[in-house]
């Protein structure tokens, strides 16, 4: 019973960790964006910073954007594989939460640079509903 409720917990939490995450990955101040500009021609240019999202400072064209979107994709689907088996105890959940999660650790080692260690944290607890979820016995049949 504990493993089932560590399976639950486990994932309901990546769901969380990992929505916040992606989130502040992508709409938080997380990029320095720099410019220059001139005033005249015997002026010296001005450089100024301003921080800057993922969103607002890099092109999120259809490579990226597929990308973020394919882990908030696996964070969502951990949860809810996290839930069907701890749960629900239906078998088909445990498959959905491990493939989920191999991804989600995949993805996070991915982007280790950008926005994969916002996402870690999702990942860590994945592992750990996954753990969880091939220690609890399979279901006896009934006869």
């Amino acid at each position: 019973m504990t493993a089932r409720r560590i399976e639950l917990a486990s994932g309901v939490a990546s769901l969380f960790l990992g929505v916040a995450g992606w989130a502040w990955a992508v709409f938080g101040p997380t990029y320095v964006a720099a410019g220059s500009y001139s005033t005249g021609r015997n002026t010296a240019p001005v450089t100024v910073t301003q921080p800057g999202s993922l969103a607002e400072v890099q092109d999120l064209a259809s490579g990226p954007i597929l990308f973020l979107l394919a882990i908030l994709a696996c964070v969502f689907a951990v949860s809810v594989g996290a839930y069907l088996h701890g749960r629900r105890r239906i078998s088909a959940g445990l498959p959905i939460l491990v493939m989920a999660t191999l991804f989600l650790v995949g993805s996070v080692v991915l982007s280790v640079f950008t926005v994969g260690p916002f996402i870690a944290p999702a990942a860590s607890l994945a592992v750990v509903a996954a753990i969880a979820g091939w220690l609890v016995p399979a279901p006896t049949p009934h006869l």
